[in-house]
C-alpha cells in the first residue's frame, strides 16, 4: 500500500484505529498552506503511514551485515564473516554500523577479543586484530622477549624489573602502563612507563643516578658542603618551616622560603637560581640596596 501523504505540522505516528486516516483537532492555529490547519494529531495503522525517514531501516533478508560482507564488503567483507566468533549474536542481527560489541577471531594468530561492529567496517581505518598490531602482550610479542632480542640494549631491564604480582611477558614494550623498578647501581626505587624504558631514543634510567632525586651521595646540603665555600651561605639562609636541605637536589625547580644572613629579608627563591654557577641569585633586598649605592653586581651573590 502506498503511503498516505498529509501535510502537516508535527504528525504523530502512534495508532488511533484501524481504517482510514484519523485527524483530529487538539488546539487553536492558523491554517498553513493550502488552507489545512498546522497544528493537527495525524494518526494512522502503520499500513497506511511510512516510518519517520529518521529511524534506520529494519533488519531483514536484503540489509543486515551478513548481507554488507558479501555484497558490498568485498575483502573486507569477507574476512569479517571468517573472524566472526561471537557466541550470541549472529552476522544477520546485526547492522554494519551497529554498536554492539562482538567477540572476533584473528584468521592469522587465532587471538581472540571484543569491539564493536562499526569499528570493523568503517571506511577508514577499520579495526583490527589488537594483537597482530601489537597492542596487546602474547607469546611472540612482550616485553621480556624484546630485551631478550634488543642485542643488550635492554638487558637491564630484567635485572631491574620490580613489579610484586606481574610478569614482563604480561606487558608489550610500548605499554603505557607505569610499574615499579629498583636500580642495579644503587638500590633507589621508582615509578616509570615501560614504553619510557624500552625506546630506542632518549630511554629513561634511574632517576637517583641522573641528579633528579635528593638521596644521602647527592642533595642540596651536601653540595653546599662540597662547593668549597660558593655556597656556604645557603645554609644559613635556609627557612623551609618543614623540610631539610637534604630532601631536595642542587638543580631543585621548587620554591622555598629564604631569609637574608646580612638584612633578615625574607623571601620565596627557586632552589636552582641560587646554586648555578654562573650568576647565582641572592637576597633581593640587598641587591635593591646595592643598586641604590652603584655598587656592582658581585653584592647581590653575598
Amino acid at each position: 500500500m502506498a503511503c498516505a501523504a498529509v501535510t502537516a505540522a508535527a504528525p504523530s505516528w502512534g495508532v488511533r484505529g484501524a481504517g482510514s486516516l484519523l485527524v483530529e483537532r487538539w488546539g487553536r492555529g492558523r491554517a498553513g498552506r493550502g488552507g489545512v490547519p498546522t497544528n493537527l494529531r495525524v494518526s494512522a495503522p502503520p499500513a497506511v503511514l511510512c516510518p519517520p525517514a529518521r529511524m534506520s531501516p529494519r533488519l531483514g533478508p536484503t540489509y543486515n551485515l551478513r548481507v554488507w560482507c558479501v555484497e558490498d564488503g568485498e575483502e573486507l567483507g569477507e574476512k569479517l564473516l571468517e573472524e566472526w566468533d561471537d557466541p550470541v549474536l549472529v552476522p544477520w542481527e546485526v547492522t554494519r554500523a551497529s554498536g554492539k560489541r562482538a567477540r572476533w577471531r584473528c584468521r592469522t594468530c587465532d587471538w581472540k577479543w571484543v569491539a564493536p561492529v562499526y569499528s570493523r567496517t568503517r571506511s577508514t581505518s577499520p579495526g583490527g586484530c589488537p594483537a597482530c598490531a601489537g597492542f596487546v602482550a602474547t607469546e611472540t610479542h612482550n616485553l621480556a622477549l624484546t630485551c631478550e632480542e634488543s642485542g643488550g640494549r635492554l638487558a637491564h631491564l630484567p635485572g631491574e624489573w620490580n613489579h610484586p604480582t606481574k610478569r614482563m611477558e604480561d606487558f608489550t614494550p610500548a605499554s603505557p602502563q607505569k610499574v615499579p623498578w629498583t636500580c642495579g647501581t644503587c638500590e633507589w626505587q621508582w615509578n616509570a612507563r615501560v614504553k619510557s624504558r624500552t625506546r630506542s631514543d632518549r630511554s629513561t634510567g634511574c632517576p637517583a643516578c641522573a641528579g633528579k632525586v635528593a638521596t644521602e651521595t647527592h642533595n642540596l646540603a651536601l653540595a653546599c658542603e662540597e662547593s668549597g665555600g660558593r655556597l656556604a651561605r645557603l645554609p644559613g639562609e635556609w627557612n623551609h618551616p618543614t623540610k631539610r636541605m637534604e630532601d631536595f637536589t642542587p638543580n631543585s625547580g621548587e620554591k622555598v622560603p629564604w631569609r637574608c644572613g646580612t638584612c633578615e629579608w625574607q623571601w620565596n627563591a627557586k632552589i636552582h637560581p641560587r646554586t648555578r654557577s654562573n650568576h647565582p641569585t641572592g637576597c633581593p633586598q640587598c641587591y635593591n640596596s646595592a643598586r641604590a649605592i652603584g655598587l656592582s653586581h658581585s653584592f647581590y651573590k653575598r
